[in-house]
Formats: C-alpha cells, structure tokens, sequence
C-alpha cells in the first residue's frame, strides 16, 4: 500500500496521538501501488500518482 500523510511540521516524529486526535496530522490518501508491501522509488510513486516534479525541481 502507498499512502501519503500529513504531519505538523517537518519532523514524522512530531506527530503524536494527539495531533492526530486534534486533526493536525492523519491519512491523506492510500492507494495500492503494486509493490505487495515493499519499498517504491520515488520515480515510480510519481508515475503511479500521476505527478511529475516541476520544472527545474529535483527530490533527493
């Protein structure tokens, strides 16, 4: 399964039972990505989503 969540700042450890509870972090989206559980590259969930990276942009 993919999933994409979101969290209260920059850090996945800040979030917390209560962030969650407060609606300040949870579940975007969960999708199944064919992977059987496994890890994905980063190229193939953009594809998978059909997303690309701007123009100019790079992820590391």
């Amino acid at each position: 399964m993919g999933s994409v969540e979101w969290h209260p700042g920059p850090d996945v450890e800040d979030e917390t039972p209560e962030s969650r509870d407060d609606g300040r972090s949870g579940l975007f989206a969960e999708w199944d990505d064919g992977t059987g559980g496994d890890d994905i590259t980063h190229e193939d969930l953009l594809a998978t989503a059909g997303l690309e990276l701007a123009s100019g942009a790079s992820a590391d």
